[in-house]
């Protein structure tokens, strides 16, 4: 056979196998079946109401629960927004899908999803997503028809580290989705993200109910919305033809083993998650299952609710037959986080639960009898180290079967950095997740992440002071940690942050110069020294601190940014155009990396539009890169429409200059700035007279 005849050959045999696909799954779907999945962000089992938990306000999960079956024993694979929901949607481990922490790594292609499958086979798919945690970017979106992540009308008011969308928002489009989808099969994803912190006390709703309970008044205010799904299911006729999920994604610390939130311990407070599953008249009702069971189990369960078969095998059973009221024997559930080593060097976790036992692998193991001591309150790993071993080579053999699969990595914007760390996570993680351990620990264990939890907390406590400014407060905490911590790099980094918003630059630049000594998060160490410098006018010395940040990560936005801009300066104090030419190989790396940087457009724009060395201008891409400025900014930016009249005189297109000058004059932040609008106004003459404006 020809090539092309063979290509025909395996198109046709694909679309075949394709048809056929669809064809047993219509056959075998129980007709009409729908899936409502709700995931409900940082919930404890143990503060929902069915959960025997005497202050909740949950009416909403406690009825579904009587209506469906309770899954008493459910736990997350990582105490993570994303590794949790990747699992949940692929049935997969962390170590089997590859994401491992929040903001790394994208979901791969190869990797087969619950909205993918169900896509193919005719459902209606959607999800509604309330943090940029879960964002489209990172490839949980695969399969959906509709993956509404949309965080542009988040309020402003809110709290500085709060940046997601409010339940009742995101279920308002949910349920608008969901009337014009009623008609079937759909499969539904709504995400909640309101019990994350920081926490809000939701009076307009509750009053003074909750009052010094936020956590518990954002559940509450969580269950509202699971209650407006509820009665749009119910009076729709739709609630006995759809399979309704509740699932936690984890869990959170409220202190307990002296963990304020989540995502560095292994423990039930952020392991244990609530999940009611319920299908009136199918399901059993009411029921409470005892057994072990894990979040990876969900995806299996609902492919086999409908009749179908997981396209590969992945860790995740079927628990259909506990749905159906029968018994469903223990499994073991594998928990993992990375997040101590990614962020601050310190060991990571893995952890095994089987119907007795915690076991927890760390520098120091730990072992919890869950049966006596379900609040896991005495490690009795140094009582019984023949347990010890045995779940430690159970958890090896565990972990020994697992496909291990490398996630791609994600490219973030500098936007992007800042919507996850607003959201409490370390966006910077990456960074110090591509360095090796510092040489000193290289050799002995790690620090172990229980021993410097503490530690941990202040520095979120100085993050918060960061995060309103409060610099004087936020370098005392700090000053505090790395006392007692000398080897903890985050602290010191923050620690220099501070001190350089205070204008203590030397003390800034040790901080910074520790970090490098410790080899964590090279790259932002390199840089805020590089801005320390040259706050100190040591311009060589900045220099030399972006380059080797460039080295670091050739692909850092940042690195080039500050060098175009430290060499543009450098070149207009010594008049040399060879520097003029060096910042603008890197303005054009920035805007490569980071098209939305519409600052980088402008000074780019005008340097080649009025540098005084011809052989620097470059008028007509001076052009396009000023009016592609000016397009972002609805030409209502005055440093744009500056650059854009700058660079049509340099093209000699005077009148269009003159007129430009004089859309920007009308601004009203010019006409309130004098400086500025008598530097435009001298351009309008230049323009007007037939002249290119130069920068000397």
């Amino acid at each position: 056979m020809t090539r092309k005849r063979l290509l025909w050959f395996a198109f046709g045999a694909v679309c075949v196998g394709s048809l056929w696909i669809g064809l047993q799954f219509w056959r075998s779907r129980p007709e009409g079946v729908n899936i409502l999945l709700v995931t409900l962000d940082t919930t404890r089992s143990d503060r929902i109401g069915c959960y025997g938990y005497q202050g909740a306000l949950t009416p909403a999960i406690d009825q579904l629960a009587q209506r469906g079956i309770l899954f008493e024993r459910a736990y997350a694979p990582a105490p993570m927004t994303l590794p949790a929901h990747a699992t949940i949607l692929t049935g997969l481990l962390p170590p089997e899908h590859g994401l491992r922490t929040n903001g790394l790594n994208q979901l791969g292609d190869q990797v087969p999803t619950l909205a993918e499958l169900l896509s193919q086979g005719g459902y209606s798919t959607a999800a509604f997503v309330a943090a940029f945690v879960l964002d489209s970017k990172f490839g949980l979106d695969r399969g959906f028809q509709t993956y509404d992540d949309d965080l542009s009308d988040t309020p402003d008011a809110d709290h500085p580290l709060h940046r997601a969308r409010n339940g009742d928002r995101v279920v308002d489009l949910a349920l608008s989705w969901l009337d014009r989808n009623r008609g079937g099969p759909f499969f539904c994803w709504v995400h909640l993200y309101e019990p994350h912190y920081p926490y809000l006390s939701h009076q307009d709703e509750f009053g003074t109910r909750f009052a010094g309970r936020p956590y518990d008044a954002e559940i509450a205010f969580a269950d509202l919305q699971v209650g407006r799904l509820m009665e749009f299911l119910s009076d729709r006729g739709l609630d006995t033809q759809t399979v309704v999920v509740i699932a936690g994604d984890h869990g959170e610390g409220l202190y307990d083993h002296h963990e304020k939130t989540h995502a560095y311990l292994l423990y039930n407070s952020t392991m244990q998650v609530p999940l009611v599953v319920a299908q009136p008249g199918r399901f059993s009702a009411g029921r409470r299952e005892r057994a072990v069971v894990s979040l990876a189990d969900l995806y299996p369960t609902l492919l086999d609710c409908l009749d179908l078969a997981p396209p590969r095998t992945g860790t995740g059973r079927s628990l259909l037959q506990a749905l159906l009221g029968r018994s469903l024997p223990n499994s073991v559930c594998y928990g993992e986080t990375d997040e101590p080593y990614v962020d601050s060097g310190w060991a990571r976790l893995r952890s095994l639960t089987t119907e007795k036992w915690k076991y927890i692998r760390t520098t120091r193991p730990e072992l919890y009898d869950l049966e006596h001591d379900p609040a896991e309150t005495r490690d009795l790993a140094g009582a019984h180290p023949e347990r010890v071993d045995k779940l430690e080579s159970q958890l090896r053999d565990f972990e020994s079967r697992l496909a291990a699969y490398q996630a791609p990595g994600v490219q973030l914007s500098e936007q992007d950095r800042r919507a996850l760390a607003s959201l409490g996570y370390a966006a910077g993680g990456a960074l110090a997740a591509k360095v090796s351990p510092p040489r000193a620990l290289a050799a002995e264990p790690l620090p172990d992440v229980k021993d410097r939890i503490a530690h941990y907390n202040k520095l979120e406590e100085a993050r918060e002071l960061m995060g309103l400014r409060d610099y004087p407060q936020g370098a005392r905490v700090l000053q505090e940690i790395v006392e007692a911590a000398p080897d903890y790099a985050r602290a010191h980094g923050h620690l220099g942050v501070c001190l350089a918003e205070m204008g203590r630059y030397p003390e800034a630049e040790s901080h910074y110069r520790r970090v490098l000594e410790l080899g964590r998060d090279v790259e932002s160490a390199q840089l805020n020294l590089g801005l320390v410098c040259r706050a100190q006018n040591k311009i060589d010395e900045a220099v030399a601190e972006f380059e080797a940040a460039l080295k670091v990560n050739p692909q850092s936005a940042d690195a080039h940014w500050y060098l175009a801009t430290t060499l543009q300066q450098r070149e207009q104090d010594q008049a040399n155009p060879e520097k003029a030419k060096k910042a603008i190989l890197h303005y054009w790396a920035v805007v490569r990396l980071r098209p939305e940087d519409v600052q980088a457009m402008v000074n780019l724009s005008w340097l080649l539009a009025t540098h005084e060395k011809a052989e620097i201008r470059d008028g007509a891409r001076a052009v396009r890169l000023a009016e592609q400025a000016c397009k972002r900014t609805d030409y209502q930016a005055p440093p744009a429409l500056d650059a854009l009249a700058a660079a049509y005189a340099e093209t000699a297109r005077f009148d269009e200059a003159a007129r430009t000058i004089e859309q920007c004059l009308a601004l009203p932040g010019v006409v309130h700035d004098p400086q500025m609008a008598g530097a435009l106004r001298y351009r309008l003459r230049l323009y007007q007279s037939g002249s290119p404006y130069r920068e000397k």
